[in-house]
């Protein structure tokens, strides 16, 4: 184990946790993580993983550019959401295109043992971290995969440090799933709430008059005999009329 890989690995901890909870600071440790781990992989002879790092430095500063972009408000302009179908395809179709183009592109210009293996992680990682950019629900799912097979990729080059990270990284896309779904369903029921005060404005303020009178109805409306005396006039004395009698 060298200082790069357990440097490397506590700054991957630490973003990890930010990306969970939405911090921005999340990229920085990225890009530096990310430099740390280009020394780690280059010299284990895993130069998809390598060159990966490189690619992350830099999609890194898009995706703080993405996090850090204000709208309307001051409120940030990407919020959680779903990948939609047509986002599904296009991912798909990047792994399809990605992998056997990274994997020819070690066996042709590299000495790699593991071109196959190592290229698979490489390009699914490329998907994951444009999800993570665009706050994509989806990209802890991708990440998921990319950890579980990463276990088994750095456990066969002996990068046992890395190895324990990743396992780690397995059990936190777990937690990043949950927490940013946590997310997405409370942003669904509060546009909810404002789409139904929007379409109703006066209805609660309506309802919470009619709450505030109903105590008081009946004292506002006194039976009549004791108005009567409230206003001083004398009650009605009702008389029976005699019957008539006959002479």
């Amino acid at each position: 184990m060298s200082w790069t890989e357990a440097l490397g690995f506590a700054l991957a901890l630490v973003m990890v946790v930010c990306s969970i909870r939405e911090l921005h600071w999340s990229w920085p440790l990225a890009m530096v993580s990310s430099v740390l781990y280009f020394f780690v992989f280059r010299d284990s002879l895993l130069y998809a993983e390598a060159s990966l790092q490189i690619v992350f430095a830099v999609l890194a500063l898009w995706g703080w550019w993405q996090w850090l972009r204000r709208g309307p408000g001051d409120a940030p302009a990407l919020r959680i959401a779903r990948l939609s179908w047509r986002g599904w395809c296009l991912s798909v179709l990047a792994l399809v295109v990605l992998w056997p183009a990274l994997a020819l592109s070690l066996i042709h210009y590299t000495d790699s043992d593991v071109p196959w293996w190592d290229a698979l992680p490489t390009a699914l990682s490329l998907i994951g971290q444009a999800l993570l950019g665009r706050k994509l629900l989806e990209n802890w799912l991708v990440w998921l995969v990319v950890n579980i097979i990463s276990v088994g990729l750095f456990a066969h080059k002996g990068l046992w440090l890395t190895c324990a990270l990743y396992l780690i990284f397995v059990a936190m896309s777990v937690l990043g799933w949950r927490a940013w779904r946590s997310r997405l369903l409370a942003q669904a029921r509060a546009a909810r709430e404002r789409a139904r005060s929007h379409r109703h404005p006066g209805r609660r303020e309506h309802r919470q008059v009619l709450a505030g009178a109903r105590p008081g109805r009946s004292a506002a409306r006194p039976r009549a005999h004791g108005a009567c005396r409230a206003r001083g006039a004398a009650p009605v004395v009702r008389t029976r009329r005699p019957h008539a009698t006959s002479p």
